[in-house]
């Protein structure tokens, strides 16, 4: 199920950046005729992806644990027993190594498939 759960956020991700990788057609085009590079493009790309993953990773792993904090400290108060809040440090490693080749993954195959074209190529997509 976790696989499954992890596929799908990645299809998400490699959706929404390739549709805003079409919507941003007409600046590419601009910055690629005013001297930037397909590296240079593909690097601004994959920037973004991980500026967007890396900080709704961070978001989702604050949320996620201040969650857990008090449903343990609930649990203490219920049940009267010296419970701990254990942080799961390897579950955190797994996220946000998945996230980081998500992002690069998500970002560097669309953004290549543009970038292989002419700049009138891409004015006209």
């Amino acid at each position: 199920m976790c696989i499954r759960d992890r596929f799908l956020c990645f299809f998400s991700l490699v959706s929404s950046m390739s549709a805003n990788m079409l919507e941003q057609t007409k600046e590419i085009a601009v910055l690629r005729a005013v001297g930037l590079t397909k590296n240079e493009m593909v690097t601004i790309f994959i920037d973004e992806a991980f500026v967007l993953v890396l900080s709704s990773s961070i978001i989702g792993i604050l949320i996620g644990t201040f969650v857990g904090w008090t449903m343990t400290i609930q649990r203490v108060i219920f049940t009267q027993l010296p419970i701990e809040f254990v942080f799961p440090t390897s579950n955190l490693i797994t996220v946000l190594v998945v996230a980081v080749i998500c992002a690069f993954g998500s970002s560097f195959l669309p953004a290549r498939r543009i970038m292989n074209n002419q700049i009138s190529q891409i004015v006209r997509i």
